[in-house]
């Protein structure tokens, strides 16, 4: 019955004249689409619904801030042939401006229409009256995968000036302020002495925890500030810290990519997603 969807992801190719702006436009790429298809008298409804559930992915589960996008409806002299109404989800890119990001075009009957034709056979709906058939209308959101990731990198990244301790100077501080289910890295776990085997192997544990539900490594390479340095460059949103009170109080510090905050936080919170992020926003918010 309808409405039904038929979603995909693959490659796509396009016989660009002038490519450029990174991976912005290329001739090869990975493109997801969904086609949508409903009656004629929800066409409008579900157009409108795409639209505002594209946003509400670009902005909630992906992480983008909500004015770095627009909705841009195209007039008339743009819309393709087969289309009845397109609009585009722009970003605004910093190098040079905005772009499309995420088209979504209610294409009407057109691609059944032409399959009919083509094929010689009638695929019009039957909606279970025999004297009535419909041709479903089809809605098109389509996404370029590497737009996706060029813009959640454009809008993650930020060169931010931090004080030293004593406040008599500041230095840059390179972070990607990706969303944590976003980030490739979820946990680093880093001993605060590489040469103490008790906090390696609390390492080893918080690890073994995290790559059950998540994304962790391991770092023991420089001194703690560099780790940081480090991850906060690849957006891990969480360092975590193995010290010599580790062992006794089976506790750990946690690191906020963001704030730079640091709380203690009980090994066990580790086991699971749900228990390490309520123990981490708790312990934030106080």
């Amino acid at each position: 019955s309808l409405p039904f969807g038929i979603g995909q992801i693959g490659k796509s190719y396009r016989n660009e004249i002038s490519p450029g702006n990174f991976i912005f436009r290329t001739r090869e790429f990975d493109q997801m689409e969904l086609q949508w298809f409903c009656e004629e008298d929800d066409a409008k409804h579900w157009y409108e619904h795409w639209i505002s559930t594209c946003e509400e992915f670009l902005t909630g589960t992906l992480g983008l801030r909500p004015d770095s996008i627009r909705v841009r409806a195209h007039v008339d002299d743009e819309l393709a042939h087969y289309a009845r109404a397109t609009s585009d989800i722009e970003f605004c890119f910093p190098s040079f401006g905005w772009g499309e990001l995420w088209g979504i075009a209610n294409r009407g009957t057109h691609d059944l229409s032409c399959h009919s034709k083509a094929s010689n056979e009638n695929l019009a709906f039957d909606l279970g009256n025999a004297k009535v058939k419909t041709m479903p209308v089809v809605i098109e959101p389509a996404v370029g995968l590497n737009r996706l990731l060029l813009a959640m990198l454009c809008d993650a990244y930020e060169v931010e000036q931090v004080q030293s301790a004593d406040g008599s100077k500041s230095n840059p501080r390179t972070v990607l302020h990706l969303k944590r289910d976003m980030a490739p890295i979820t946990v680093a776990v880093f001993p605060l002495s590489g040469k103490q085997d008790d906090q390696l192997n609390i390492c080893h544990q918080i690890h073994q925890h995290v790559i059950e539900w998540g994304y962790s490594i391991v770092d023991t390479k420089g001194n703690i500030g560099k780790r940081y340095r480090r991850h906060d460059e690849i957006g891990t949103p969480y360092c975590v810290t193995a010290d010599f009170e580790s062992a006794s109080d089976n506790c750990v510090t946690v690191r906020d990519r963001d704030s730079m905050k640091q709380i203690r936080i009980p090994i066990p919170a580790f086991e699971t997603k749900k228990t390490l992020y309520e123990a981490i926003d708790k312990g934030f918010q106080n």
